[in-house]
Parts: C-alpha cells; structure tokens; sequence
C-alpha cells in the first residue's frame, strides 16, 4: 500500500508534475490550505504534506499554524516555494514544517527528502515515538 502524500499546490502545472513524478506515493493534490484543512476534516489522514509557500484562500504558513493547533496528528510537513526570504523560512520551520525546499528544485532532491521524511515517519509510527 502506497504511503499518503497531500500536496496542497495552486497551480496545475505542479499539481500535474508531482502526481506524475511522485510515483511512489498516493498524492492526493489540494489547491490551497483551505481545501487541505477540509480534507483533514473529513477524516483522512496522511503519512507526509507537502506545501506550497504562497497559494490564494489559505498560504502555507497559515495552513501549518492551523494544522498545528487543531489536529493531533502530525504528518511530516516539507514547505515548498520559490520564496528566498530567511524571515519566510525561519516563519515556517519554527510552525511546524521539517523542512523547507526552494523553487525551482531538482526534481530527483525533491523525492528522495519526501521519500526520507515519511521514511522516518513510519519508523516512528512503529516504534510509537512522537
């Protein structure tokens, strides 16, 4: 069973590339933090989110910070964005994101830290460290 990645990303272009390029994984493609909160909502949770920085309705940051207060359970966060302001970064990283890859990424780094994080995730999932 493929492991759940939710990918919260306005454009279509890169909605398309990491479903494509993320075979490993079920990507479940959300266009902003809004629709991602509400998928969290329903009931679904998933191994790894990967975030778009600035997106319409709901950024980045505000999705962590909601995310962070209202659900338990933490999957992994690695924000992605063109952004290159350390403040942006720093912003992030301390809400909750494990990791934070600029744009434009190789395509190759991208998968192998998505594919590290929930990685260590399912370690931690079966050792029941939290």
């Amino acid at each position: 069973m493929k492991q759940k990645l939710l990918v919260l990303e306005d454009s279509l272009f890169m909605r398309r590339f990491y479903k494509n390029y993320l075979k490993n994984f079920e990507v479940i493609c959300k266009k902003n933090g809004r629709e991602g909160l509400q998928w969290l909502m329903d009931g679904n949770v998933p191994d790894g989110i990967m975030v778009d920085y600035s997106m319409p309705v709901m950024n980045g940051f505000d999705f962590i910070s909601s995310y962070t207060a209202f659900f338990e359970h933490h999957a992994p966060i690695i924000m992605v964005s063109g952004e290159e302001d350390n403040e942006a970064i720093i912003s992030c990283l301390a809400a909750g994101a494990q990791d934070f890859i600029q744009k434009p990424f190789h395509p190759k780094v991208l998968a192998i830290k998505v594919d590290k994080w929930l990685s260590s995730q399912c370690y931690c999932k079966s050792k029941n460290i939290n």
